[in-house]
């Protein structure tokens, strides 16, 4: 008995150190440093985050119409079609004012002769300062006629004011134009805005030149634009006040 209790003992003490010896090899393991970084707590002011519907529209944009009254013979522009500043839109042909053009030119050289044959004759002493006077009015009064009707004339061909794209099309060659009449739409689709209503409590949050986001979904754009113009009245029925808000050229 006393060997086998001195044996079993001798068991218990090598199990306890070979356990010990494994404790030991069981050793923690460093964990990476972490980086803490500090903000400094500030008091600010929030505002309301309000989404509200608005329309792209092009900054510039002209209904072309016609001063004179003709047949138009010349239309080289279509739907789509994209013109620089100064390309023809629209010939208009116009006889009557052709012939009143000539007119007044016949009427200018003939008050430019009469004039110059008095101030000949009151150098002679034949003719009164009175009757030169007349005719340098006359004169001046043939000349105006003259420059009206060179504007009149230049009234049959219309040009484009901005480049742009043609939006829409009212008359073809052959139609009759008539002053304030429009003919065609051109649209500056380089340089575009977005146009919503705002709340009238809201209004006041804004001021020009005052950065708010713009979403597109169609075109999947999130664009930032600049407010350009606020209504300085408030629509009475809706309570809301027009703002536009001009947004970066993008494709």
């Amino acid at each position: 008995m006393k060997k086998r209790f001195i044996s079993m003992l001798c068991t218990a003490i090598w199990l306890f150190t070979a356990g010990s010896g494994l404790t030991a090899e069981n050793k923690s393991v460093d964990l990476p440093t972490v980086a803490v970084h500090v903000q400094k707590v500030a008091q600010t002011a929030t505002y309301p985050q309000v989404e509200l519907v608005a329309t792209i529209e092009p900054v510039e944009q002209a209904a072309i119409a016609a001063k004179v009254t003709g047949t138009i013979t010349e239309m080289p522009v279509t739907l789509g079609s994209r013109v620089k500043q100064g390309d023809l839109l629209v010939k208009i042909s116009a006889e009557e004012i052709s012939a009143r053009l000539l007119q007044a030119q016949a009427q200018l050289a003939q008050a430019k002769r009469n004039l110059a044959r008095e101030e000949k004759l009151l150098k002679k002493n034949a003719s009164t300062p009175e009757t030169v006077n007349s005719m340098r009015d006359m004169f001046a009064v043939a000349r105006a006629s003259l420059q009206g009707a060179q504007a009149m004339l230049d009234y049959t061909t219309i040009t484009a004011p901005f480049r742009g794209v043609i939006t829409d099309k009212f008359v073809n060659n052959g139609d009759l134009a008539t002053p304030g009449t429009p003919l065609l739409r051109l649209v500056n689709d380089s340089a575009l805005q977005a146009v919503t209503a705002v709340p009238e409590s809201l209004v006041r949050l804004i001021s020009i030149s005052t950065e708010l986001g713009v979403q597109i979904p169609s075109a999947r754009l999130t664009l930032t634009g600049k407010v350009a113009e606020i209504a300085p009245s408030a629509d009475p029925d809706s309570r809301t006040t027009a703002v536009k808000i001009n947004i970066a050229d993008n494709p």
